[in-house]
C-alpha cells in the first residue's frame, strides 16, 4: 500500500493545481468613514477577535480579509484619535462575502470606551448565483431535529427521504468541513457527527460551483464548531420515556460538549459527544418476543458518537486544524412478516472512525493555499456471528405463506471501506475583480465485501414461490480503486453592489483497477446453459469534463435575479461495480447479480433562475424555476431466459445505464431571516418528478416477475407535485421560545395491478405500468417548545426545558400500499404508516 501511495502523493503535492476549496471559509469585506465628515479612513486597524486574522483600511477606506473559518466572531476597528467600536455576531458563511459597508468611528481627543454594536446581515445575498440555504447554530438548536439529514429534509425542495429536486437520496454529497463523507458502497448518507458539534450548514439545492463534485442533485456542507478564548461546555439530556407518554420508542439521549483554549489566541479545543439509546417502533413485539423464550437485550439500539477537534493558529500566515470522529452503532432490524419469529433476523452494527488535518498559509494578502488529508474508515456487519459458524435454517411459513414463523434470514455480510483522501486550493484574489480558486483532489480506496445473502422468491404481490430454489446475491470481493478530480473556478464581481458572475470546469475521474469477465454461455440441452469465462477485460478510466456558468445581476437595492447551468457527475457505487465478478462466484454460477466495472457514470443537465425581492418586515419573497435532465442512470438487466439453470432457475441480472429521467417545477418562498417576535419561511413547491426506474435493482424485479422492460418514464416513487412547508420561530419576552414545523404534500405514487390470490393478476390484460395511481396526502407537523430558566448559580450560563413534539396532530400518513391498494398490504403491515406521535422533555445546561 505505501509503495501505491508515495509516488502519487508526490505527484499531487508538486503539481502546479494545489488546490480544492469545498466550502469551509469565507470573507469580510467593508468600508469605515468618518462619522462626522463621512470621509473615508485610512489606516484603520481591523481585527477578528479570538483569531490571528486581520487587515487595515486602504486609502478608500475598504478593507478585506480572507480565507476565515466559517462562524460567528466580533470585530473590532481601532485608529489613533477615534473610539475604536467592536461589531459582534458577525456570521462567516462558507463560499459567501459578509459586507460591513456602514462602520463609522467618532473622533476623540481622549482615551475612551469602545463602542459595542451588534451586525445586521443583510436579507438577500447579492453574489450567490445558485440556490443555497444557510441554517446556522443558533436555529439548528431551536429545531425539532436530531440529525443532519433531519435538516436537510425541512428545506425548500427536499423530501422526507433527503431527495433534493427529483432527484434519488444517493445523488447528494455529504461534506464535514469541505472534506466527503459519503458511504461509497451503499450510497447512504447516514451520518454520526453530534447535533451540537454543528456551528453551520451549508446546503446547495441547484447551481453548485465547481469546486463540488461526485453528486447530481445537491451538496450538504457541515461546518464544525472550534473552541475560542471563552471556556464553555454544555449538557443536553432527553427522553420520551416519562410517565403519561403513552407513545414512545424508549429513547434516551445524552449529549455533551465542551470548548475552550489552551493557549489564548493560539491553540483552541472542541470536544463533543452523543449517546443515544433506543428501542425503535415496535419494542412491544420484542418483550413479547422474550415472554416466548427469545433473549433480546434492551435497548434494542445503541449508538456512541465522538468528536474532538483542535484548532492552532501559529501566526497570522499560518493556521492548523485536526479533527477526529467515531462511531459505533448496533441495532436489531424489524419486519412485521417476522414478527412471531424476530430472534430470525441479524443483529446489524456500523462503526465509523474518521481522522482529517488541514493546513492553511496566506502567500500574500489576497492569495492563500490549504492543504488537507483525511481518512475514512466504515465497516458495516450483518449478522453477529462468525461465518465459519453459519447455520442458515430453512424458512417455514404459517399456513396461508404470510407471516415467517420459523428459521433464520440467510444474510451475513462484513463490509469495509479505508478511503485515503488527499485535496489542496489556491485561492486568489486579482485585483477587485477576479476570486479565482483552483484545486486538485484525489482519493485511494480499499474496498473490502464478503456477503453471504439468500432471499425467496416472490410474486409480483408478495407472495413466496415456496417451491422454486432462493436467490443467491452472496459476493466476495476486494478492489482498490482511485478517483480525482481537478477544477479552476473564477468570480467575476459586476458591480459594488453585489452582482457576479461564476464561471467553473471541472475534470473528475474514475479507475476502478478491476477487470471484466467475458462470459460465454454453452447449451447443454434443450433449456439448459453452462456458463464459462472466456477471457478478462480491463475495465476503462471513467472520465468526465464538467464546464457550469452562473450569474446574478442586481436590479434594484431591493432586488435581484441569478441563474445557472450546469453539468454534473456521479460515478456508480462500488457494489454495483464490483458484486459477483470474482472467479469463485463466477465459476459457481450462483450469483444471480452481477456487478458491472464498466458502468458509465450518471451525468445530468441542470438549469435553473430565481428572483428575489425584498418585501415590508424583513420579508423577502423569492420564485425559482429548475430544470434537470438525467443520462445513464443504473439499473439491472437479466441477460438470460428465466427457464435456464444458471442460478437456479433466474438466471443473472448485470448493472447497466439506463436512457434518462427528467425533474423539473418551481419553488415560491417568503423569509423572515430577522425582526421582533416571529422569523422563519412559507414555501410552495411544485414538482415533476418522471424516469425508468427508482432503484438500482429495480430491473431485477420485472424480470423475475414476468413483466416486459420498462420503456417508457413514469412518476418516481418520491414524485410529489404539490409541496407546502412551513417553518416558524417564535420568541416571547419571558424566555419562551417556539420552533413549529409543517409540511403538507399531495399523494405520491404506488402500482396499482390487483391480485385477488396473490399469484395471478384479477386483470391479466391490463398493462403493468409502475406508479399509476396515487396514495392519501401527508401531512405533518413537528414543534419544540423551550423555557429559559434561571439557576441563580454562578457557573451556569444558560438553562433551558424544552418540550419536543413529533407529528404532534398524531396524523396517520400513508407510507406504502400494495398493488391491490391496500395500506400495509395483505397483512395490515402497520409500518405502512408514519411514526405516530413522539413526545421527548429534555433539559440542556450551558457553563
Amino acid at each position: 500500500m505505501k509503495n501505491r501511495l508515495l509516488p502519487l502523493i508526490l505527484a499531487l503535492l508538486l503539481s502546479p493545481l494545489t488546490g480544492l476549496d469545498a466550502g469551509t471559509t469565507g470573507i469580510l469585506e467593508g468600508y469605515v468613514r468618518n462619522q462626522e465628515t463621512g470621509a473615508p479612513l485610512h489606516g484603520v486597524n481591523v481585527i477578528i477577535v479570538g483569531t490571528r486574522l486581520g487587515t487595515s483600511t486602504n486609502a478608500d477606506g475598504f478593507f478585506r480579509i480572507h480565507n476565515i473559518p466559517a462562524g460567528t466572531y466580533s470585530v473590532t476597528f481601532r485608529m489613533i484619535g477615534f473610539t475604536h467600536l467592536t461589531v459582534n455576531k458577525v456570521v462567516i458563511q462558507t463560499d459567501l462575502k459578509t459586507s460591513l459597508s456602514d462602520i463609522t468611528l467618532m473622533e476623540t481627543s481622549v482615551e475612551t470606551e469602545g463602542v459595542v454594536i451588534e451586525a445586521v446581515r443583510p436579507l438577500i445575498q447579492k453574489d450567490i448565483t445558485g440556490s443555497t440555504i444557510r441554517v446556522a447554530e443558533k436555529r439548528i438548536a431551536h429545531m425539532p431535529v436530531n440529525t443532519v439529514t433531519e435538516i436537510l429534509s425541512v428545506q425548500t425542495g427536499v423530501t422526507d427521504e433527503g431527495n433534493v429536486r427529483g432527484g434519488k437520496s444517493s445523488e447528494v454529497q455529504f461534506l464535514i468541513d469541505g472534506m466527503p463523507v459519503k458511504d461509497m458502497m451503499t450510497g447512504k448518507t447516514d451520518l454520526y457527527l453530534p447535533r451540537n458539534a454543528v456551528t453551520q450548514m451549508g446546503i446547495h439545492t441547484g447551481g453548485f460551483n465547481s469546486q463540488y463534485g461526485n453528486a447530481l442533485s445537491g451538496i450538504v456542507n457541515i461546518i464544525t464548531k472550534s473552541g475560542s478564548n471563552t471556556p464553555v461546555s454544555d449538557i443536553q439530556v432527553e427522553s420520551d420515556g416519562y410517565p403519561g407518554f403513552t407513545q414512545q420508542s424508549m429513547s434516551r439521549r445524552l449529549e455533551a460538549t465542551a470548548g475552550g483554549a489552551l493557549a489564548r489566541d493560539r491553540v483552541y479545543y472542541f470536544l463533543a459527544a452523543d449517546l443515544h439509546h433506543s428501542s425503535g417502533r415496535w419494542w412491544q413485539d420484542f418483550e413479547a418476543a422474550n415472554e416466548q423464550g427469545a433473549d433480546f437485550t434492551f435497548p434494542l439500539s445503541r449508538s456512541y458518537s465522538g468528536f474532538a477537534k483542535l484548532d492552532a493558529h501559529i501566526n497570522p500566515e499560518h493556521r492548523f486544524s485536526t479533527q477526529v470522529l467515531f462511531t459505533d452503532h448496533a441495532w436489531r432490524d424489524y419486519e412485521f412478516s417476522w414478527r412471531y419469529n424476530l430472534d430470525g433476523l441479524p443483529a446489524r452494527r456500523t462503526r465509523v472512525f474518521r481522522w482529517a488535518a488541514v493546513w492553511s498559509h496566506f502567500l500574500s494578502k489576497n492569495t492563500f493555499y490549504s492543504l488537507d488529508v483525511s481518512y475514512n474508515m466504515l465497516q458495516n456487519r450483518i449478522n453477529d456471528r462468525p461465518k465459519d459458524e453459519l447455520t442458515f435454517e430453512p424458512w417455514e411459513y404459517d399456513f396461508y405463506l404470510q407471516y415467517i414463523i420459523s428459521g433464520t434470514r440467510s444474510w451475513w455480510a462484513d463490509t469495509r471501506q479505508g478511503i485515503l483522501t488527499l485535496k489542496g486550493d489556491l485561492s486568489s484574489q486579482i485585483a477587485d475583480l477576479h476570486f479565482i480558486k483552483m484545486g486538485f483532489q484525489t482519493q485511494l480506496f480499499d474496498i473490502h465485501g464478503d456477503i453471504i445473502k439468500y432471499e425467496p422468491q416472490t410474486t409480483y404481490f408478495g407472495k413466496p414461490l415456496i417451491d422454486e430454489p432462493m436467490l443467491n446475491f452472496s459476493t466476495t470481493y476486494d478492489y482498490y480503486p482511485r478517483m480525482g478530480s481537478l477544477y479552476l473556478q473564477d468570480r467575476i464581481e459586476l458591480t459594488k453592489a453585489g452582482g457576479v458572475i461564476n464561471i467553473g470546469l471541472r475534470y473528475d475521474f474514475l479507475d476502478p483497477r478491476a477487470k471484466r469477465p467475458s462470459i460465454e454461455l454453452v447449451p447443454v440441452s434443450e433449456d439448459e446453459y453452462t456458463s464459462e469465462i472466456s477471457g478478462w477485460t480491463k475495465a476503462s478510466l471513467k472520465q468526465s469534463l464538467n464546464p457550469r456558468f452562473g450569474i446574478s445581476i442586481p436590479l434594484t437595492e431591493k432586488s435581484f435575479i441569478f441563474g445557472n447551468l450546469g453539468w454534473y457527475t456521479q460515478f456508480p457505487l462500488f457494489h454495483q461495480l464490483y458484486a459477483g465478478i470474482d472467479n469463485v462466484t463466477l465459476r459457481s454460477g450462483m450469483n444471480v447479480l452481477r456487478g458491472n466495472p464498466d458502468l458509465k457514470a450518471e451525468t445530468n443537465t441542470t438549469a435553473e433562475m430565481s428572483y428575489k425581492q425584498y418585501m415590508a418586515y424583513n420579508t423577502v419573497f423569492s420564485l425559482t424555476w429548475f430544470s434537470k435532465h438525467t443520462k445513464n442512470q443504473i439499473d439491472a438487466k437479466t441477460f438470460i431466459p428465466s427457464n435456464n439453470r444458471i442460478s437456479g432457475d433466474y438466471g443473472f441480472a448485470e448493472y447497466v445505464n439506463n436512457d434518462r429521467a427528467d425533474a423539473t417545477g418551481f419553488e415560491l418562498a417568503l423569509t423572515r431571516e430577522r425582526g421582533e417576535f416571529i422569523t422563519g419561511s412559507l414555501s410552495y413547491v411544485y414538482m415533476k418528478a418522471d424516469g425508468l426506474s427508482s432503484s438500482a435493482d429495480h430491473g431485477i424485479f420485472i424480470y423475475q416477475w414476468g413483466f416486459e422492460p420498462i420503456t417508457s418514464l413514469h412518476p418516481l416513487s418520491w414524485d410529489q407535485r404539490h409541496t407546502l412547508k412551513a417553518t416558524i420561530f417564535l420568541e416571547f419576552p419571558w424566555g419562551f421560545d417556539a420552533a413549529i414545523m409543517w409540511q403538507y404534500h399531495s399523494p405520491r405514487p404506488y402500482t396499482y395491478y390487483p391480485s385477488s390470490d396473490g399469484y395471478t393478476p384479477d386483470y391479466p390484460d391490463l398493462a403493468f405500468i409502475p406508479n399509476n395511481e396515487r396514495m392519501s396526502d401527508y401531512n405533518l407537523t413537528n414543534i419544540r417548545l423551550t423555557q429559559n430558566v434561571s439557576t441563580g448559580l454562578p457557573f451556569v450560563k444558560e438553562a433551558s426545558v424544552y418540550l419536543d413534539i413529533r407529528n404532534l396532530f398524531n396524523r396517520q400518513n400513508v407510507v406504502w400500499m400494495d398493488a391491490s391498494g391496500r395500506i400495509g398490504g395483505e397483512l395490515g403491515d402497520p409500518g405502512a404508516w408514519g411514526i405516530g406521535r413522539r413526545t421527548h422533555l429534555g433539559v440542556r445546561i450551558t457553563f
